[in-house]
């Protein structure tokens, strides 16, 4: 056995720890963030932060109590914050209120830019997949989807059977055993035909997980009208049992029931992206746009002076640091420079993102929705930037920016980065104004609003549009025509 030495060469990739590192900063979300910095300032010394007030309301440096750039107080911000919170809560002081102040939704044609993002199907789409894994005839599928696309914003789900069995020839059978399949999805209720169903769905499940309760159960069933009026003492005559079963009853259905089970959805959705500090703010002067980040706008990072000059100076023993001490100070230092250099990688991905948006929806930034660029993707951004597609949707998942106001608003909207390559904006917008402007004595069908749209170069099925208008909340042409 004879044996050689060779010499071979050989391209091999490394990853570095830098790069993992940046990596997963920049797809972390600013909240997310403002945590690992928490983290790495409680470990490591050699990191410290220096803090900025920002405005609680544009997120801009401030000094005093009073923001230079919006005239905003802090405390009043504070105030309008706690106030918004708490309208998040449902109002159980009047038992009036809490039945009859939201019976009817609206029609759609004011929902703000958030929500209107919000609803690109998310909640639909959530529907839709819960009920695929349900066993129901394949044949009914088409038929299904277009149920589940019309419940409403409330959770609600009204059809006219006639046009159910025009549309897609079926029968009165088949349309209630998709109903059926519907009400049976999470969360709990959705699919009813109006609150007092849903409470009765949501009382039911709770019973066959022994959680029920039968008192509560027979007052939404045959004492609602009284109950929501706040007929106490005429329930409990007419069940014959004493007025503080009944309170109990009703403390019962605030704790564990909501009338309107959609909201409990999307409301968590809504209330996060308000609440959420957006990551950039783009400006507009009248004249040009312009992009700030603001993740990092309360506070810089930077390593400390102390170890800063211990790391340079390099001391030993006599009044110097000896071998090992040095080498924990190297270690920290060094750690805190990579971090500082991965947060400031992030911010120039971000920057790059945010100079890119400006340009590719400029006319929707300055004009508004009409003007949106539906055939921006994050694949032609990245190719605009010159960076991976990849990287770009790490850097935007779970973030939001705050854009000019619109329309004479007074105040910028806060929308999630992936409102920007959403198709659907800018028809949907379309079938929005059309309908608005159309004539309540002969409402315009779903195949009409397909053919305007495609004289506007926008070409879709008739179809897709009945989803786009039952994601902003818009009734069908019978339902418009009927409310007439």
């Amino acid at each position: 056995m004879e044996l050689r030495q060779s010499t071979d060469l050989r391209q091999t990739l490394t990853v570095s720890p830098q790069f993992i590192l940046s990596q997963r900063l920049l797809q972390m979300t600013t909240m997310e963030l403002a945590q690992e910095i928490t983290t790495e300032l409680a470990e490591n010394p050699a990191l410290e932060i220096v803090e900025i007030t920002t405005c609680p309301h544009c997120h801009r440096p401030m000094s005093g109590s009073r923001c230079e750039h919006c005239g905003n107080k802090q405390d009043l911000e504070n105030e309008r914050l706690e106030q918004f919170i708490e309208q998040q809560r449902m109002n159980y002081d009047s038992d009036e209120e809490y039945y009859e102040s939201q019976s009817s939704g609206e029609d759609g044609d004011d929902v703000p830019l958030e929500q209107y993002a919000q609803r690109a199907g998310g909640f639909h789409d959530f529907l839709m997949t819960n009920f695929l894994a349900t066993p129901y005839r394949p044949e009914l599928r088409e038929l299904a989807e277009y149920l589940i696309y019309s419940v409403d914003d409330d959770g609600f789900l009204a059809f006219d059977l006639a046009e159910l069995e025009e549309k897609f020839g079926a029968g009165a059978e088949d349309v209630e055993g998709i109903v059926e399949i519907i009400k049976t999805l999470e969360p709990a209720g959705v699919g009813a035909a109006n609150a007092r169903e849903a409470l009765l769905i949501q009382i039911k499940v709770l019973s066959e997980e022994g959680l029920g309760n039968e008192t509560a159960e027979r007052i939404i069933l045959d004492h609602f009208e009284d109950l929501g009026k706040g007929r106490h003492d005429v329930i409990a005559k007419a069940l014959g049992i004493e007025k503080s079963e009944v309170l109990a009853a009703l403390d019962y259905i605030r704790r564990n029931l909501t009338p309107y089970p959609a909201r409990a959805y999307s409301g968590r959705a809504a209330e996060m992206v308000e609440l959420a500090k957006p990551a950039i703010a783009i400006k507009y002067d009248g004249s040009a746009l312009s992009y700030e980040i603001l993740e990092m706008s309360d506070f810089n990072l930077r390593v400390n002076k102390t170890y800063l000059d211990m790391y340079e100076s390099g001391q030993t023993e006599e009044g110097r640091a000896g071998r090992s001490e040095m080498a924990h100070i190297k270690n920290y230092f060094r750690r805190a420079k990579f971090f500082i250099d991965s947060i400031n990688q992030r911010r120039e991905t971000m920057e790059k993102i945010a100079a890119a948006l400006c340009e590719e929806q400029k006319e929707f930034l300055t004009i508004g929705l009409p003007h949106f660029n539906s055939e921006l993707t994050q694949g032609r951004l990245a190719d605009k930037i010159g960076l991976h597609e990849s990287t770009v949707s790490r850097a935007m998942s779970g973030k939001y920016v705050i854009i000019p106001a619109l329309r004479g608003e007074r105040d910028g909207k806060i929308l999630s980065f992936d409102f920007f390559f959403d198709s659907s904006v800018r028809p949907k917008e379309y079938i929005r104004n059309i309908i608005a402007k159309e004539d309540p004595d002969d409402p315009i069908s779903d195949g009409e609003l397909r053919d305007r749209l495609a004289k506007q170069g926008i070409d879709i099925a008739r179809r897709t549009v009945a989803n786009y208008r039952n994601e902003m909340g818009i009734p069908s042409t019978y339902e418009r025509r009927r409310a007439r």
